[in-house]
């Protein structure tokens, strides 16, 4: 005996894929919206260009840390003369010559870590939250978590607030000091605003406090910095998608930003492993290493194209050192002008 449909299990077929294209449509259509929103130039083209030569650098390669550590996976300059290299439990911490000072534990996950002189701690960003480490390396205090999705990748701090780029849920979010409280979040898209919204196809997103006291933010899918205030208002940005040295190339560039103390930027790009260096305006400055300087020998070729932490200290002028960190090497490269030595440049 055959048994007839009912009349709302025909309605079901029916509506059922036109629901499911309704649902497409409109997610295709939020993600056409966003990724078009201005400032994006498309990173490629169905004919690309070749980038253009690389420009004489004016740096030169002045020191050779060898830490032996192929795990390390970040860098931070610590005021006044320590640098620290990092990896997801532990990081070390060398003085200006390279030399071991002092090894820390850190909490399972860490991914990214500022230091706070006035409270004598560091913070340390894992996955989803903020962990307070006491300047001995004991563990304190343990922030809430902004989200499942959340992942930290980048951190810095003011005398009031804390800031981590979360390249999870792409904003950034603003944390009261003091208390640990989760005050706001920055960067979220707002047309009326002007502000785009990040576009963040890969995990590498990253912040750093500027002299003039604006947060800056790589917008890496726009190809940007963006200067935000910490009311989180946009109040300026620069960068562009080009083939042509002053600008980004790939998906998503730059990776990693570090700021001297003049306001100089240090961009570290990955596909086109190189470090640039533009003027506190955003202009293009200088090259500081080519994708041969920056070679690790590795025989996987993939590697090669991963972006290299930098840091740099942030009391520098223009010609001061910058530290670069080879992934998956342990090894970190300075870099100086060359009418400069390897001194770096001018200190307070």
């Amino acid at each position: 005996m055959k048994i007839k449909p009912s009349f709302w299990t025909l309605i079901g077929a029916i509506a059922l894929p036109l629901i499911l294209v309704g649902i497409t449509v409109l997610a295709l259509w939020a993600w056409h919206d966003n990724v078009t929103a201005p400032p994006y130039a498309p990173a490629y083209s169905s004919n690309p260009a070749k980038p253009s030569p690389m420009p004489e650098s004016p740096y030169q390669l002045v020191g050779v840390i060898t830490s032996g550590w192929v795990r390390a996976e970040w860098l931070y300059f610590e005021v006044p003369d320590r640098l620290w290299i990092g990896s997801s439990d532990a990081a070390f911490g060398v003085d200006l010559k390279g030399q071991l000072q002092t090894r820390m534990a850190l909490p399972a996950g860490a991914r990214a870590m500022t230091a706070d002189p006035a409270h004598g701690c560091y913070y340390v960003a894992l996955t989803d939250r903020v962990v307070v480490v006491k300047a001995g390396g004991e563990k304190g205090a343990e922030w809430v978590s902004p989200g499942r999705r959340a992942i930290f990748t980048s951190l810095a701090c003011d005398d009031r607030f804390v800031y981590a780029a979360d390249a999870g849920q792409r904003v950034v979010w603003q944390f009261d000091k003091s208390t640990g409280e989760l005050l706001m979040r920055l960067g979220l898209r707002d047309p009326e605003q002007d502000i785009p919204g990040f576009i963040i196809p890969s995990p590498y997103f990253s912040l750093a406090l500027a002299p003039d006291g604006l947060l800056r933010v790589v917008n890496p899918g726009r190809h940007s910095i963006e200067a935000y205030t910490a009311d989180g208002h946009l109040e300026m940005r620069w960068g562009r998608a080009s083939w042509n040295i002053d600008g980004f190339v790939g998906c998503c560039n730059p990776s990693y930003l570090a700021i001297m103390g003049d306001g100089r930027f240090v961009t570290s790009e990955k596909g086109l492993r190189r470090i640039k260096v533009y003027d506190a305006q955003g202009r293009f400055e200088s090259l500081v290493a080519t994708p041969e300087q920056l070679a690790s020998g590795n025989a996987v070729p993939e590697s090669e194209t991963e972006p290299c932490p930098v840091a740099v200290d942030p009391r520098s002028t223009g010609d001061g050192r910058i530290w670069v960190l080879i992934p998956g090497t342990g090894l970190i490269r300075v870099f100086n002008r060359a009418d400069r030595g390897a001194d770096g440049g001018k200190q307070p």
